[in-house]
């Protein structure tokens, strides 16, 4: 019992608990070596196989959302959200694809969180103020539009969208004030011309709403909603 007691036994036993503990250390150490190593071959071999790239995803969603494939597009654009989730342009085209599909309440949240993301995103403040007007709240889509419109005074979508707002309260010159801008902005913008042959229709001028809309078809030729709305006049 003394010789187990004694300082040299006692300090023998440390030092072989200490080799231990230290040769544990460099096993594990090892093997983490092994494992990150493993994982940055494996990634070599496969291309980054499991990492999305953001902009590709968004790059390939697009490319599906222009050729009609919409489920295809909605899970490129997942993808990127996943990957960026703080992403304005990515919250942007998952509102665009669900508005699309119609999933109008997760459209609407797309749009706002994209929006906070970024308050500068034109598309995204667009497509929120539109909503507002097709649920007949012009008043919102005013309030939206406004700040869009004061830094950039010249988007013809924005004024199409504020034209729109004010025919709905009944605002009817500034209607056409901003109607006929947008479309001398951009005469080949869809929604321009629609908007301005309906304030025309409106405002008992139908010749010349026909007049725009046959202008409109020439121009938009895979447009479907101008030939819908010109065969509306036939």
């Amino acid at each position: 019992l003394d010789t187990l007691r004694s300082p040299a036994v006692s300090s023998h036993r440390r030092d072989g608990i200490s080799m231990h503990h230290e040769h544990a250390a460099r096993a594990r150490a090892t093997l983490v070596a092994l494992a990150v190593a493993g994982a940055l071959f494996s990634a070599a071999c496969t291309g980054g196989a499991g990492v999305v790239d953001p902009g590709k995803a968004l790059a390939k969603g697009r490319e599906f959302y222009a050729a009609g494939d919409y489920d295809k597009a909605r899970l490129e654009f997942r993808n990127a959200l996943q990957a960026a989730p703080d992403d304005a342009e990515a919250r942007y085209e998952n509102g665009r694809v669900a508005e699309r599909q119609g999933n109008l309440r997760e459209a609407l949240k797309f749009y706002e969180s994209a929006l906070e993301a970024n308050p500068d995103h034109v598309g995204a403040r667009a497509s929120l103020a539109r909503m507002y007007v097709f649920a007949a709240q012009p008043e919102r889509a005013m309030e939206l539009v406004r700040p869009g419109l004061e830094k950039q005074p010249d988007d013809a979508t924005l004024l199409t969208i504020r034209s729109s707002a004010r025919a709905q309260l009944r605002d009817v010159p500034g209607a056409f004030q901003d109607a006929e801008r947008a479309y001398a902005l951009d005469p080949k913008a869809e929604a321009a011309v629609i908007q301005l042959a309906a304030l025309f229709l409106a405002n008992a001028r139908s010749d010349r709403a026909r007049e725009l809309l046959e202008k409109g078809a020439a121009d938009l030729p895979e447009s479907e909603d101008v030939r819908v709305t010109l065969a509306q006049l036939y």
